[in-house]
């Protein structure tokens, strides 16, 4: 591996961190958020029957409570509908959030940092909108506010450390810091573009937070004091706009390397020397074998350390040592980047269950390159290890909670069962006798109606004889029309054939467009044929009319014979109407008795069912928290008590091997080859899947439409289908610095059509597979 080489891992490593550090600072943030929604959406917060006083004393149980389990949670406050702090009558950050939160314009409200009134003490508020009767989207009935301490986010950024001596540091949208590891920039609301106004070398500090702010994550350098420093950053969360920088002095990272390759050159130097010197007294023979160790010093020191030495064949004991110390050099220089390389790689993968596998090659000035890599996988390590531990205790008592309110709940919905069952009978009972006494009232005023409209029936049965006149006059006039319907669907066919014909001449280029030439022909086919029906139609429409006036003068004298059946029937419906109406009347009385205390019993099991909801939310936001953890792979074995100084490094050994590593290892060539056929089955199937025979399915599909679709369907189609790869290659392009799971980065690599790999390459997948199996087996048993 070459020096560039050794500086892009290095611009790989410190966005990726940085990221990992963002992500843990929004999950240390997100878990409040969950706290403070709970709180707002359970209890006698959102009960419709409480005062601002039962509130206030539940918010003080509350703090009391959730204060004493969590320093970090510094107050609980809750503001009703006019904006006054129930529990402190001096608050002053409610001006903040409360009216962006009531006008429902946003639902998470999150604070920067603040001093408190002592003036030692920073905070951060984590606001949000109680609902009516804890139903989301409801009305807004307060506020509730969570003071939490501002070292939550801050612990997060001193635990992070790269090197000896990087700082790490948060700032908001207008480069305020907001957490740091020199706190007092913090205190003081530090403002680096204020700065640079004055120091022309934080400049390019300034660009990168300004691409930060854009949402990118990415590496960078500036100058400061005559130092150089690396720099990693990467946007916290899309709720709060604040933005991680992990900054190092480049010397941190680069000392051992240039010590190295100093110590490489002047080696090369001596070399070269010896060599000068031996070819004088040696004989012409020993040219040959100088000239091939010169020639693989040159590659050393122009940064190849892979090519191997060489062999020359000789008989002088200094020629044959001077070839070992070479290829020694070479051997060690390339063992320990290739390492290097191996561990930065599997650490971007989200693997810290990792140690170096060639620990005997650190020896010298490159021992250090292994302590600052041990240091920051237990670091990491270590932040991880509680972020699971927190996980594994909100799903347990998530857990509890959503068992506990589903059984109320179902109690509370099998009582409602039975009242809304006795209801609904005595509601059916109601529904029919009103409907009878209803059905009697119609049917004396429509029989009144029927009389009435007995009479006029004469009148309309003359205007209907008109009527039927001018259908068939107008059943004339539709014929001509159809007539020229059938020229138009004649000249339309004959122009979707001789688009067919140059879509046929066109080749595949043309296969879409003749598609959409046969669907014009079929449909032209298809309105000549309507037109013939609708004439045919049209028709027998004149017949029926003329028969129809017929009917007309029948039906008139069959009317003067209904109306007076229809006044003796209502005077029969006159009686029924009065004694329905009685009979509905008794049984209202019965329905409204039954109505009062299903209401009362419905009230109880709708509270039940959303405390069981809530319940299930906050279960469903455990396992994903879950879920999020279990994509990192950590041992038991490093990150507990780890020290910087020199002297924690002699702990870092292998260790007796124990029972579960010994079935492992017995293990691993059956999942090795496993995990080979796995990665090869992958990269041929992702490989044919990027051929391009795609494009012939596209054509398949299009000309598989069917005579249904529209013409803008099968375009859309296939120019849908194409693009479908477009994306897929896209994805690949994964930056390098992005923290990925380790079935992605096989599934990218398949994607790019490539099917050559190193052997250095499959080992580190194999390491990987067999990592991510320990560690689901660890979880398994816990």
């Amino acid at each position: 591996m070459s020096y560039n080489t050794y500086n892009q891992n290095l611009q790989n490593l410190l966005p990726a961190t940085a990221s990992l550090a963002a992500k843990t600072v929004s999950t240390e943030i997100s878990r409040f958020v969950t706290q403070a929604e709970t709180i707002a959406s359970t209890g006698t917060l959102v009960s419709i029957t409480a005062t601002d006083e039962d509130r206030a004393i539940y918010i003080k149980n509350v703090f009391n409570k959730e204060g004493k389990s969590n320093k970090e949670i510094l107050g609980v406050y809750y503001y009703n509908e006019n904006g006054e702090n129930l529990n402190n009558t001096n608050d002053t950050d409610g001006a903040d959030f409360f009216e962006l939160l009531m006008s429902g314009k946003s639902k998470i409200y999150i604070s920067d940092p603040k001093l408190d009134a002592d003036g030692k003490t920073m905070y951060i508020n984590i606001a949000v909108p109680v609902w009516h009767g804890g139903v989301e989207g409801s009305k807004i009935i307060g506020v509730l506010n969570l003071k939490i301490s501002q070292s939550v986010i801050n612990n997060v950024v001193a635990s992070l450390k790269v090197s000896e001596n990087a700082t790490s540091f948060v700032i908001n949208k207008d480069s305020i810091s907001v957490a740091s590891t020199d706190i007092e920039s913090v205190r003081s609301y530090q403002n680096i573009k204020k700065m640079s106004e004055e120091s022309k070398g934080l400049a390019n500090l300034v660009k990168m937070i300004d691409l930060a702010q854009e949402g990118n994550t990415g590496f960078g350098s500036y100058k400061s004091d005559g130092k150089t420093y690396l720099v990693g950053y990467a946007p916290i969360s899309s709720f709060v706009n604040w933005y991680f920088f992990a900054s190092a002095p480049s010397t941190d990272f680069n000392a051992s390397v240039i010590n190295a390759i100093h110590f490489s050159i002047i080696l090369c130097i001596v070399f070269v020397i010896i060599s000068f010197v031996a070819v004088t007294i040696l004989t012409q023979p020993l040219t040959k074998s100088f000239k091939l160790l010169s020639d693989r010093q040159a590659q050393f020191a122009a940064g190849d350390v892979t090519s191997p030495v060489p062999y020359i064949k000789a008989s002088a004991r200094e020629i044959n040592t001077l070839y070992e110390s070479l290829t020694g050099v070479v051997n060690t220089t390339r063992d320990i980047i290739k390492d290097i390389d191996y561990l930065m790689t599997e650490m971007s993968h989200q693997n810290f269950d990792i140690e170096t596998r060639a620990e005997e090659k650190y020896v010298g000035d490159f021992s250090g390159i292994l302590k600052s890599f041990r240091r920051l996988r237990d670091g990491l390590t270590a932040s991880f290890r509680r972020i699971i531990s927190v996980s594994d205790q909100v799903t347990a008592g998530a857990d509890q909670v959503s068992s506990d309110a589903q059984t109320i709940a179902q109690g509370a919905s099998e009582q409602a069962a039975s009242i809304q069952e006795l209801s609904a009978s005595i509601s059916e009972v109601s529904e029919i006798a009103r409907k009878n006494a209803q059905a009697a009232v119609q049917a004396k005023s429509f029989t009144a109606e029927a009389g009435v409209l007995m009479s006029k029936s004469s009148e309309d049965m003359g205007q209907l004889r008109g009527a039927m006149d001018k259908i068939y006059e107008s059943s004339t006039n539709i014929s001509k029309i159809i007539k020229t319907i059938e020229d138009i669907a004649f000249q339309t066919n004959i122009l979707a054939i001789n688009a067919a014909i140059e879509a046929a001449s066109a080749g595949a280029a043309g296969k879409g467009f003749a598609v959409v030439a046969d669907e014009v022909r079929n449909l032209s086919q298809k309105s000549a044929e309507a037109a013939k029906s609708t004439t045919t139609l049209i028709k027998t429409s004149v017949a029926a009319v003329e028969e129809g006036a017929e009917l007309v003068e029948r039906t008139n004298e069959s009317f003067n014979q209904l109306a007076e059946k229809t006044k003796e029937i209502e005077r029969i419906m006159d009686s029924i109407a009065t004694g329905a109406e009685s009979q509905s009347t008794a049984i209202s009385q019965i329905s409204v008795g039954i109505e009062q205390v299903g209401s009362i019993v419905s009230i109880t099991s709708a509270t039940s069912e959303e405390s069981a909801a809530a319940s299930i939310q906050l279960k469903e936001q455990a396992d994903e928290l879950n879920r999020l953890t279990n994509k990192v792979t950590i041992s038991d074995k490093y990150g507990y008590d780890f020290d910087e100084n020199d002297e924690a490094d002699e702990d870092y050994d292998a260790g007796e091997n124990t029972e579960e590593d010994v079935i492992e290892t017995e293990n691993e060539g059956v999942a090795d080859d496993e995990n080979t056929k796995d990665a090869e089955i992958v990269a041929d199937t992702e490989s044919e899947t990027q051929s391009p025979d795609n494009n012939d399915d596209v054509t398949t599909k299009a000309d598989d439409v069917t005579e249904e679709q529209s013409s803008d369907d099968i375009t859309e189609k296939a120019e849908a289908e194409p693009d479908t790869d477009t994306d897929t290659n896209t994805d690949s392009n994964v930056e390098a610095y992005d923290i990925i799971n380790v079935d992605d980065v096989t599934g990218n690599s398949a994607n790019t059509g490539s099917k050559s790999s190193t052997v250095a390459d499959k080992e580190v997948k194999k390491a990987n597979n067999k990592k991510r199996g320990k560690n689901k087996n660890r979880r398994g048993q816990k």
